[in-house]
């Protein structure tokens, strides 16, 4: 019975010490996400007006030389948005958000 008992720990132990595959790693787990994070951005427009071109960023407009959080716009183009930070250049584009009708 002793025997039966201590197999049966045994593997109950073996069982919960064991990782989950899909669980990230600890280290992984405890980092920080990086403080500057363009992926978060979103031009959602670029539009002309008589003062010259203008860009809705994570719904601010914005025109070059504005500032938005740590970036200052440096070039609205037709279809990108150049912006600096102390960490450098950064490009974000416009993706259309067409969709195709084949009907016709």
């Amino acid at each position: 019975m002793k025997t039966l008992f201590s197999c049966s720990l045994l593997l109950l132990m073996s069982i919960t010490l064991q990782a989950d595959p899909t669980r990230p790693a600890i280290a992984m787990a405890n980092t920080k996400p990086p403080a500057f994070a363009v992926a978060e951005l979103r031009v959602e427009l670029i539009r002309q007006t008589e003062q010259g071109l203008s860009a809705m960023i994570n719904g601010t407009l914005l025109r070059q030389g504005d500032r938005f959080e740590h970036y200052q716009v440096v070039r609205i183009a037709p279809k990108q948005v150049t912006l600096q930070s102390a960490e450098g250049q950064h490009i974000l584009y416009l993706h259309s958000r067409t969709i195709k009708n084949y009907d016709n």
